[in-house]
């Protein structure tokens, strides 16, 4: 028989093996292949601990010099940061400081881990880029900010200056003056491809989310390609902005929900500012104490061009809670309003969505061009002052608006006949067209068109 000689001679080549194995220095049996995985020592320098730099979350002791001691400990490659879930928050007293490549920040949880400053505290808590740096692929995700007690008026929990796919997910900021904040800093700098995914900003101050910024030579701080998603934010108190765009091009915003803000969206670009190319999706502007968003310009040479909403809500904004009536409204503001002051807004596009229960017009078109409304619901504005504005509303200093499909009056939502008409078009407004749109149900009529120089009204009101 063979086979024993064959098993054999298998025996022998693997005894010859280990021989030879045993042959090999230490040295060479530790040294990595060429083609072998990283060691699991080497997987485990990528990811360490804020506990391995002995920093603790006590509430008291500034961990600021630890952290960023840790941060910059990392090679060039970048590497993991994390921070475990404590009763109490990790304390700073100066900004954490992020500008290298490949960075990451994680915590267990944004309600377990945080970081948290004085009341008083008056600079940003956490810096990504700027001063020279312009790191990439940066994460910081599932951690909080907070101040140890009180609201912190002066404080800027997350600051964005530079970067590029830059991404904070799941973080949660609470009682501070600007949640999160992005611009170019300086203006020489690149901010490019910011995500924003489930953020929850509670009580803000001055603003929620701050896009953009202009310095005093009026130089525009433009960020591009920015994505907010799935994100619920509420103000502090009436000075408090939920989104506000002073400058940015190229933005997204899907399922946002804004709550208690004087504007849930606030686009108002300054001097040689512009922004520009964005969709506003399946959002929720809702119980703003003013307008529930107003896009607007603070300067001639200001530009807002080339937005898109797709299916948004624009509901019971103008008072201190949900307005039921008069008594609730602080003032005929709005769920849409957009008022060209001075400068450029066109190229704007709402489909579907609705606006309802506003104690002002549902829509509110004061100055503007090229402005499209694909089937938007209207319904119960007016709340101020029931029977007295319309639920749609063009002013004489508009031009090229285009209204078709959609309602505007009292229907299944049961608010009531409570607008005065469902369209109202001023004297002076130029270029209007109504087309397949259903104005009954109102206290005053369907439709009232003053003088229109060019007018399609092909409803037959």
């Amino acid at each position: 028989m063979k086979a024993p000689a064959i098993i054999c001679a298998v025996v022998g080549t693997f005894l010859l093996g280990l021989a030879s194995s045993a042959a090999l220095s230490q040295e060479e049996l530790q040294r990595p292949q060429a083609d072998a995985l990283p060691r699991t020592n080497q997987k485990i320098a990528d990811l360490v601990s804020a506990m391995d730099f002995n920093i603790v979350a006590d509430g008291r002791t500034d961990q600021s010099t630890k952290i960023n001691a840790a941060l910059a400990a990392f090679a060039a490659s970048g590497g993991a940061l994390t921070f475990p879930a404590s009763s109490s928050c990790y304390f700073i007293a100066n900004p954490i400081n992020l500008t290298q490549d490949g960075v990451t920040i994680r915590g267990d949880n944004q309600k377990t881990t945080k970081f948290c400053y004085p009341s008083g505290y008056r600079n940003v808590a956490l810096r990504i880029g700027s001063s020279g740096s312009n790191p990439a692929r940066v994460l910081v995700s599932d951690v909080g900010f907070v101040p140890v007690s009180g609201f912190a008026g002066g404080a800027v929990a997350v600051y964005v200056g530079s970067g590029n796919d830059v991404q904070l997910s799941r973080i949660e900021v609470d009682n501070t003056n600007v949640a999160i904040q992005i611009e170019n800093d300086p203006p020489t700098t690149t901010t490019f491809g910011i995500y924003l995914y489930q953020p929850f900003l509670n009580a803000c101050g001055t603003a929620c989310i701050l896009i953009g910024a202009e310095t005093a030579s009026g130089t525009s701080r433009v960020p591009t390609k920015i994505v907010v998603r799935d994100g619920n934010l509420s103000g502090h108190d009436r000075g408090s902005d939920c989104i506000v765009l002073s400058g940015i091009a190229d933005f997204d915003f899907y399922e946002v929900s804004t709550l208690f803000c004087n504007h849930g969206l606030l686009i108002a670009p300054g001097a040689r500012q512009t922004v520009q190319v964005g969709k506003i999706v399946a959002s929720y502007f809702d119980s703003s104490y003013t307008y529930g968003a107003l896009l607007t310009t603070r300067d001639a040479t200001a530009k807002v061009v080339n937005l898109e909403l797709v299916g948004d809500w624009f509901g019971s904004n103008g008072g201190l809670s949900s307005p039921s009536g008069p008594s609730s409204c602080t003032g005929a503001y709005a769920g849409l309003r957009v008022d060209q002051a001075s400068g450029l807004i066109g190229g704007i596009q709402v489909t579907g969505g609705q606006s309802v229960n506003n104690c002002g017009p549902g829509i509110d078109l004061v100055a503007g061009s090229y402005m499209q409304f694909y089937n938007h619901q209207i319904e119960g504005n007016s709340q101020r002052s029931p029977g007295t504005l319309p639920g749609f509303r063009v002013g004489a200093a508009t031009s090229h608006i285009q209204i078709s499909g959609g309602t505007s009056g009292a229907s299944a939502l049961g608010f009531g006949k409570t607008q005065s008409y469902g369209y109202e078009v001023a004297n002076g407004a130029d270029y209007v067209t109504i087309t397949g749109t259903d104005g009954t149900g109102n206290a005053s009529g369907s439709v009232k068109i003053g003088a229109v120089p060019h007018l399609i009204n092909a409803n037959n009101f």
